[in-house]
């Protein structure tokens, strides 16, 4: 096995290759501090010097054929039944979120770069949960690139892009001005993958900037605008204000179609909010969709147990909470997120009083490096529609996928 700093080079050299604007964040790291291993010295574009690692792994993950096969399977299933009507006429009865989008309910719930998070333990998949703004996509693709992975996974990215502006304006000609957009973006953990989508839409030939939401603002005819007045035709959001609720600007733009956003609110209403999560295996629910049994049988199976923590026997659960673990609804990144194990009866007491939901905890798979540490892994499955685009693993130590060790980061997946 080459040495692991030979790995990180080759993803560097990658990176510069694929990737210029994204590999300025690094320089050379002298030869003394390469072995160790992934440290790299970088320079950041507001002149900041410091220390950096990649977000990435060497480790190659396997996985087996039925493995993926399930996911594909959750993945059609879902896609189907967020686009059924009575789907949506159910969840809107029940959730009044989206009342100010009413307009918008009725349109296609595509999305660029939605991702859905599994884990395989013990020989059994399960869904953990589902992202609208999943951050990785190239980041981990280039990692494949490195182990000499051959994937379609720019092609299938290409497409989808595509597809949503085509959806958007029926032409085949790319936007004027496309806009990448979060909120304090070079602060971003993930600010190398949006200076590597600059590159690749810029080679696509997609007019292509990186905004900060506060960098937009709405003209005198409603339309989305950059600072110097130019009209915004489409966003790649990376927003986690799902629902915009404190970002009003992007709102306005949603509600007058003045602008495409995508990913947008009604994808995360009808397939990421958490609290889809705690209907979709309930035979009560499923029975009032005209779903066939098989599909019924997919989501019971892959699903895991969930429920409202408002909603349930608090005194039971409580008795039951080292099977769960409990978040907010509205989370996002693994923030509040609390292992039943080692909740408090005062924080329990005040989750029954927030929108927070309890889960089955299933706990992540584990890996055995060459050297043989234990790491925990989890996948992400990046899809488009029903189509699944790309498959990484996130290679972790810890309670969350933070990144922070020496080894862990995005790593390929092989299959048995």
């Amino acid at each position: 096995m080459k040495p692991q700093f030979d790995f990180y080079q080759k993803y560097l050299d990658l990176l510069k290759t694929y990737y210029p604007s994204a590999s300025s964040l690094f320089y050379e790291a002298p030869s003394c501090q390469r072995k160790r291993k992934s440290s790299h010295n970088w320079q950041s574009s507001d002149g900041h010097a410091g220390k950096h690692r990649l977000p990435i792994s060497s480790m190659r993950i396997l996985l087996p054929k039925k493995a993926i096969q399930q996911m594909k399977d959750l993945v059609r299933v879902l896609y189907q039944l967020s686009n059924l009507k009575e789907y949506r006429e159910l969840i809107q009865k029940s959730d009044r979120k989206l009342n100010a989008f009413n307009n918008v309910l009725n349109q296609d719930s595509s999305s660029l770069l939605m991702a859905y998070d599994f884990h395989w333990s013990e020989e059994k998949l399960h869904l953990i949960e589902v992202n609208t703004n999943a951050s990785g996509y190239l980041i981990s693709e280039l990692v494949d690139q490195v182990h000499g992975k051959q994937s379609a996974a720019i092609f299938y990215l290409k497409n989808a892009f595509e597809a949503e502006w085509r959806k958007w304006q029926k032409t085949s000609a790319s936007p004027q001005h496309l806009c990448l957009v979060d909120r304090e973006v070079k602060k971003q953990k993930m600010f190398l993958e949006f200076l590597m989508f600059k590159d690749l839409l810029s080679a696509w030939n997609w007019s292509c900037q990186i905004k900060d939401i506060k960098e937009l603002q709405l003209n005198t005819n409603g339309q989305l605008v950059d600072l110097h007045f130019e009209k915004v035709d489409m966003i790649y959001n990376r927003l986690t204000d799902f629902y915009f609720n404190h970002t009003p600007v992007m709102k306005q733009a949603f509600l007058s179609q003045t602008c495409h956003i995508s990913p947008g609110p009604l994808s995360y209403y009808l397939l990421a909010d958490k609290s889809r999560l705690c209907i979709w295996r309930a035979e009560s629910f499923l029975n009032q969709l005209s779903i066939k049994q098989e599909d019924k049988n997919i989501l019971q199976q892959l699903l895991p147990s969930c429920g409202f923590v408002h909603s349930a026997d608090s005194e039971k659960l409580w008795a039951n909470r080292k099977e769960f673990f409990f978040k907010p609804l509205q989370g996002y990144g693994g923030k509040a997120v609390y292992r039943g194990r080692s909740i408090t009866r005062s924080k329990f007491k005040e989750l029954i009083q927030t929108a927070s939901m309890y889960q089955k905890y299933i706990p992540p798979g584990v890996w055995t490096d060459s050297n043989g540490t234990k790491w925990k892994y989890d996948i992400r499955a990046y899809v488009y529609q029903d189509q699944l685009q790309h498959l990484t693993a996130r290679v972790y130590q810890g309670q969350v996928t933070g990144f922070d060790r020496e080894g862990s980061g995005f790593a390929s997946i092989l299959v048995q």
